[in-house]
């Protein structure tokens, strides 16, 4: 009886280039809808003032959704790792330039004057 040696395929572990990239894409668009938040408020102010109400309306509802949406990714982002820093100016865009946030913080600084 007779054994014969077995080839096992060689693997190569490589962290060089070839190495496969973060994925960034939740930290940009984070900062996309960080950006386009104040962006669509500042319509929605426009449009009040135009005395477009309904038009003012669907904006603020928008800005709303592009609000969580920036703060979805940019959780998102910095969990992952990736582009942190664009995950965190997304979410401290998409905060300051929420509607909700924006009325609660003229009515507090109403209050203490």
């Amino acid at each position: 009886m007779t054994f014969e040696a077995a080839t096992i395929p060689e693997t190569r572990v490589s962290l060089g280039a070839d190495a496969p990239h973060p994925v960034r894409w939740p930290s940009r668009f984070a900062l996309a809808f960080g950006i386009l938040t104040p962006v669509v408020v500042a319509l929605g102010m426009a449009a009040v003032t135009l005395d477009a109400y309904q038009v003012a309306t669907v904006t603020a509802w928008v800005a709303i959704a592009t609000s969580a949406l920036a703060v979805a990714a940019g959780v998102v982002g910095i969990i992952r790792g990736s582009d942190r820093a664009a995950a965190i100016v997304g979410i401290v865009l998409g905060v300051l330039g929420n509607p909700l946030v924006l009325l609660y913080g003229v009515d507090v600084i109403r209050g203490i004057g």
